[in-house]
């Protein structure tokens, strides 16, 4: 069977191009660390390391998730903790005003304070979180939660918020309630004033721990102390109340914590996992692939060298 000199010619310069093709691969694997280059390399494995590789950016999202709720929740828990200390003084300068046999001047002083205590209610009520949400708001913009408006002289405090606690996705099956809704911690949407009163919304307006401060700082301020006991006996009750529910939301905050605790441990044991199994796929195993690039260079000089002697090939030479 004749053989064309051109078959022989492309041949051997197939050869010479495949050599080289996998002196190129395994350089490329020596320079990358990497034995997976292509999905052609091992389809199987190339599937499974990008599957892997997906699982391990949702694991960042996660964890990135986990530390915002941890923050906000530990935000709300300190920031319920100051309003229990503030509702604690008033408590006690309740617990003072009952003495009938106090000065003008050490109501007033009484008064005075109970109108700090109500002010820097208002002001933690209406605190932001770092990324500029109202953290006792719920769901709603960033607008202040907690206001207030003036009907015949008097004022009154309603909640502007939304009843859906702010959540975020700290996992794939658990969405994380960061916050408490403003309604359900300083007001007693059980017990409207009397009047009734409507807000500017048209909503009933409920009891709530910034009425049953103001309560404290009209009673303080009444020149004759005449009704002061049974004044004194509502603000104490109510500001139980209030104390109770504060106390319920800062609990739940603290298990929500424990539970992200538990949630960050579990992340980070995956990111580890996923981080070996990533590593076994697609790491190189260093002295097999240099003995694989030293065997590919061999054979790409063989074939090179097989091609110079097919160029010097003519049919007088090989007669």
């Amino acid at each position: 069977m004749r053989v064309a000199t051109s078959t022989i010619y492309d041949t051997a310069n197939y050869n010479i191009q495949l050599a080289y093709s996998r002196v190129v691969r395994a350089q490329s694997e020596l320079a990358s660390g990497s034995r997976l280059q292509t999905a052609a390399d091992n389809p199987g494995d190339f599937a499974q390391l990008t599957r892997v590789g997906q699982l391990l950016s949702e694991n960042t999202q996660y964890r990135d998730a986990s530390e915002v709720a941890r923050n906000r929740l530990e935000l709300e828990e300190g920031t319920l903790a100051s309003m229990g200390n503030l509702t604690q003084r008033a408590r006690e300068l309740a617990v003072q005003l009952g003495n009938g046999a106090l000065s003008t001047s050490a109501r007033l002083s009484i008064a005075t304070e109970a109108e700090g205590l109500l002010k820097s209610m208002v002001s933690l009520a209406n605190a932001q979180n770092p990324d500029g949400g109202r953290m006792f708001a719920g769901i709603s913009p960033t607008d202040a939660p907690v206001k207030s408006f003036d009907l015949s002289g008097s004022t009154y405090w309603y909640y502007d918020g939304n009843d859906s606690p702010r959540a975020v996705q700290v996992s794939s099956t658990r969405e994380m309630p960061t916050s408490s809704a403003g309604s359900v911690v300083f007001f007693d949407t059980a017990t409207p004033l009397p009047g009734p009163v409507t807000d500017p919304n048209g909503n009933p307006v409920n009891d709530s721990v910034f009425a049953t401060l103001q309560d404290l700082v009209t009673a303080a301020k009444v020149p004759a102390p005449t009704s002061v006991g049974t004044q004194v006996e509502s603000v104490l009750g109510r500001i139980t109340k209030f104390q109770e529910q504060m106390v319920t939301e800062r609990a739940r905050a603290g298990a929500y914590l424990n539970e992200i605790e538990s949630i960050q441990s579990t992340l980070e044991v995956s990111k580890l996992s996923f981080t070996v199994l990533k590593g076994e796929l697609k790491d190189a195993d260093l002295a097999d692939a240099i003995s694989r690039f030293t065997q590919q260079q061999t054979a790409l000089e063989a074939a090179q060298k097989s091609f110079v002697r097919v160029q010097g090939l003519s049919l007088f030479n090989y007669l």
